[in-house]
């Protein structure tokens, strides 16, 4: 998982808008983070390890002035080097062009050996560079079409943004699993992976970017191209889980109502006499008050969250989970002591935080812990390469309720079912749920 966006502007200013546009979606990647401008027709970039913040300075963004701009905020599974960060800056026949990418190709060995055979030099060879490679050795005098021709090469989950010196394009893969939108500023036009970019910068949301599309913005003119045929939207069910923030859009509906919805019909089934309803914040916390209302049980807000605190699935190795749960909940007594208390949250994968967060509400006074999750048990792992965050370890895959309730050390557990998701969800027909039933909308090869 990450974060990309693109600005075209009339004037020298799309690396500001960039930065406030990534810095709005640092929750879908803390490792890392880069941005690329166009400046003259000299493609200019700065990326690193860190917080968007960390990593992009005044000064910096001074010298990255220009009409055109991209971005990335990365979540990394693993550590590799600055170089290997996006945006991925290339020359090619006409000149250079940016490439950032979030999202995995199914056929990287195959579309690898073609840049091999191609005899590129190329510095680290990961799935932006293939990409990028692949549209330099394509490019045959239109870049357009050597963009196409290589998104028909693709196959997998991805969105993509590039620039070339005086061209913004994005594109999303043919069944819109990755997201891509499309917005308007008050001199020119961006794309982003969410909604909430545009509100961050004054920007106002058009559409989201169709499945299988390549939107081109040149001379602040949008055009279409349908690089495949349409064909049904399938977007990660985790967007409107876990990764999207809540005053995101997701397929015509906000995040927030989503997981609203999800908790209500939960709570609606309750059928545990608790005192107060929590959230475990923050994707929990929408959750929970849509529990209450199902449940009409009060809502209280019993977990505080550290806000400088990143999210605990980033980080590499069980004990340096545990470290940052113990600091980024704390109890609030008043709330907890004495009381059976319901805790709710998006979802369980390890089990490491949830454990945890029943401890401390024990530990703090509370008579009895329930937990609710308003996501459906995660039986397995992604085989797209979409949904990193449930990969290996999986409570689920190898636990029964009863047992992962043990684990956790809860009164009682329950998940909301996949029927029941879908439509608080809105469209059952509209989402890929394979973390979750193995179905997935791209064949794979066995």
């Amino acid at each position: 998982m990450g974060g990309i966006c693109g600005v075209s502007v009339k004037d020298q200013n799309a690396q500001m808008i960039t930065y406030f546009a990534m810095y709005s979606l640092q929750h879908r990647g803390e490792y890392g983070c880069g941005i690329a401008s166009d400046h003259n027709g000299y493609i200019d970039y700065e990326k690193g390890h860190g917080l968007v913040t960390n990593v992009l300075n005044e000064d910096i963004l001074r010298l990255l002035r220009g009409k055109t701009a991209i971005g990335h905020v990365s979540n990394s599974q693993k550590e590799i080097p600055t170089l290997q960060l996006d945006p991925k800056v290339l020359g090619y026949n006409h000149g250079a062009m940016a490439l950032v990418f979030d999202g995995f190709l199914l056929n990287y060995d195959e579309l690898k050996e073609i840049v091999d055979k191609a005899g590129v030099d190329y510095e680290n060879i990961s799935h932006t560079e293939v990409v990028a490679n692949l549209i330099a050795l394509n490019y045959k005098g239109d870049v357009i079409e050597a963009i196409s021709e290589t998104l028909k090469m693709i196959k997998g989950a991805y969105a993509l943004i590039l620039m070339t010196d005086d061209i913004l394009i994005g594109s999303r893969d043919r069944y819109g699993i990755k997201p891509l939108v499309f917005g308007s500023l008050n001199n020119g036009y961006m794309l982003a992976s969410e909604t909430c970019s545009f509100d961050a910068v004054s920007g106002e949301f058009i559409r989201e970017i169709e499945p299988g599309e390549m939107l081109v913005i040149e001379d602040q003119n949008p055009r279409s191209i349908q690089i495949f045929e349409p064909c049904c939207r399938k977007s990660c069910i985790f967007e409107g889980i876990y990764y999207a923030r809540p005053d995101s859009i997701v397929n015509g509906v906000t995040v927030y109502r989503m997981r609203y919805n999800s908790g209500k019909i939960l709570g609606e089934a309750n059928d545990i006499e608790a005192d107060v309803v929590i959230g475990a914040p923050d994707s929990g916390t929408t959750a929970a008050i849509g529990y209450a209302e199902g449940s009409k049980i009060p809502f209280g807000m019993g977990i505080i969250k550290n806000r400088y605190i990143g999210r605990t699935f980033i980080e590499k190795g069980y004990e340096k989970r545990i470290d940052k749960v113990r600091i980024k909940l704390n109890v609030l007594k008043e709330v907890i002591v004495g009381r059976d208390v319901l805790v709710v949250d998006d979802s369980i994968v390890r089990g490491t935080t949830m454990k945890r967060t029943v401890k401390m509400l024990r530990d703090a006074g509370a008579k009895s812990v329930h937990v609710r999750i308003a996501s459906p048990m995660v039986f397995y792992n992604c085989k797209i390469g979409v949904n990193q965050s449930v990969t290996g370890n999986m409570l689920a895959a190898s636990h029964n309720l009863e047992e992962i309730r043990e684990i956790i050390e809860a009164d009682s557990l329950e998940y909301i079912g996949i029927d029941e998701l879908l439509e608080a969800f809105g469209d059952k027909n509209k989402y890929c749920t394979g973390c979750i039933n193995d179905r997935y909308p791209i064949e794979l090869e066995d």
